[in-house]
């Protein structure tokens, strides 16, 4: 079997000067951006466009307002579709920078986490003036230059630390239920899928779904799409190959099947019934 290639590896003596163990710019991708990793770590904040960022494996869709955390474990790189592009600023530096305070953010599970409102206002800005001054002359001001990156990591890190509580809650998990309920007709709905609006992973994901709604996803699913098809059966005169497929059944044979263990009869004979 041939193996993978292993991801490129990018050296902090290749992207740091001799003055500073940090670099910060502005950045704009309009394609792919290859998988690698590297020997210090990095943060990306989102200004604008749309794209994808798989990281260790899992994909994370990005937009305005989500920040990546980027350690030297994590392997990843940004995917852009056609006439996609991503603006973003980035801070990368090396161990030694900030204090244990601010680097709790960097050892957290969180990879991506979404700001809006204040908080990404106040972090866009305060990144904004970082790269201004970065790009003028930061010997000048490196002690500013330090303080200001230690409060925004510090920040950033009980952002991360509310953002962790919210995601084992019922209330977050509302716009999961609401997902499913906007997009259960579509036949590749998937775990992985509702998972990415969550930053999860799907393993993970499964377990915290589990345990907020009580049943596993794939079985909520399951009742989701049957309900609708039972309605339909009921209120239309649309065949059972119609129902199926408008319920996100790909299927006819195996809506058959998973309908009669539910209800205990037919779609074919709840319509039938229903006339």
């Amino acid at each position: 079997m041939q193996k993978k290639p292993a991801p490129n590896m990018i050296h902090s003596a290749s992207v740091f000067s001799l003055d500073n163990p940090y670099y910060i710019h502005k950045s704009v991708l309009s394609e792919t951006f290859e998988l690698h990793r590297h020997d210090f770590f990095e943060i990306d904040i989102m200004i604008s466009g749309e794209g994808v960022s798989c990281i260790n494996g899992e994909n994370y869709k990005l937009s305005e307002g989500d920040i990546v955390f980027l350690s030297p474990s994590d392997h990843h790189n940004y995917i852009l579709g056609e006439n996609q592009r991503l603006e973003f600023m980035n801070i990368a530096f090396s161990l030694g920078l900030l204090s244990p305070q601010a680097m709790s953010v960097m050892s957290s599970d969180t990879k991506v986490v979404h700001l809006t409102g204040k908080d990404y206002e106040c972090v866009k800005k305060l990144c904004e003036f970082l790269v201004e001054k970065y790009d003028s002359n930061p010997a000048e001001c490196a002690l500013m230059m330090k303080t200001s990156i230690e409060w925004l990591f510090v920040f950033l890190s009980f952002i991360t630390e509310q953002h962790q509580k919210n995601s084992n809650s019922m209330s977050n998990f509302s716009k999961v239920l609401l997902y499913i309920n906007d997009h259960f007709s579509e036949e590749d709905l998937s775990r992985a899928t509702v998972a990415s609006i969550m930053y999860m992973s799907p393993t993970h994901f499964s377990k915290k779904f589990h345990k907020l709604v009580g049943i596993p996803f794939q079985d909520y699913l399951l009742n989701t799409r049957l309900n609708y098809a039972n309605g339909m059966l009921k209120m239309t005169n649309m065949t059972v190959s119609q129902v199926a497929h408008l319920s996100g059944f790909g299927s006819d044979s195996y809506f058959s099947k998973v309908f009669k263990k539910r209800f205990g009869v037919t779609p074919g004979k709840v319509r039938k019934t229903d006339k």
